[in-house]
């Protein structure tokens, strides 16, 4: 019969994480050494792409990942029978990415399946300012410096019927935009 809700739910979160490959790849095919903290972060991180190896849906993805994991990390870890070597196992993070710029010049993108290009599209809403206008003005209040009066920041245009104008004579009903509304106190 028809998918069950969980089935759907799932489906869902493999198309987010298809998506999440499809840009790593895309980055890594144009050049591993102009990502080279992608780079990193996928050798730091590897453990977490082992289980998603086996997927049906995400397995040519993830071959192209353990592609550059193995190549960019030949030579980071070193030989377990070396004891020798174990007192200088942890390396900084310094060293590792001269690892990856070394190892840099010896990658070729031929190493990589050939994965489609992403394609994404962007949808306007009918009213894109019930999102952006609230959260511009939550980043202009939290990030400005400036002492804002919070009673004074419409932010909303259909609430500003309710705040009660500084100027009386305003034919707006909207407060005068005369003067900047900032806590006098906070600026001494």
């Amino acid at each position: 019969g028809e998918p069950s809700l969980h089935e759907e739910e799932l489906s869902s979160y493999a198309d987010f994480v298809r998506m999440a490959l499809e840009v790593i790849n895309v980055s890594l095919r144009n050049g591993p050494a102009h990502n080279e903290h992608l780079v990193y972060a996928l050798l730091e991180r590897q453990q977490v792409f082992a289980p998603l190896r086996s997927h049906g849906r995400l397995w040519d993805l993830i071959e192209n990942v353990y592609a550059v994991i193995d190549h960019f990390g030949n030579g980071l870890q070193p030989p377990a029978e070396d004891p020798q070597v174990q007192h200088d196992a942890v390396w900084s993070v310094d060293k590792v990415l001269n690892h990856i710029r070394t190892a840099a010049r010896g990658w070729s993108g031929e190493l990589l399946q050939n994965v489609h290009d992403p394609r994404f599209t962007y949808e306007q809403e009918a009213s894109p300012e019930e999102f952006f206008t609230p959260y511009i003005w939550s980043l202009v209040y939290a990030q400005s410096g400036i002492s804002w009066q919070p009673a004074r920041i419409v932010v909303v245009p259909d609430l500003a019927a309710t705040i009660v104008p500084c100027n009386e004579d305003a034919e707006s009903g909207l407060p005068m935009l005369t003067t900047i509304d900032v806590d006098e106190a906070a600026h001494g």
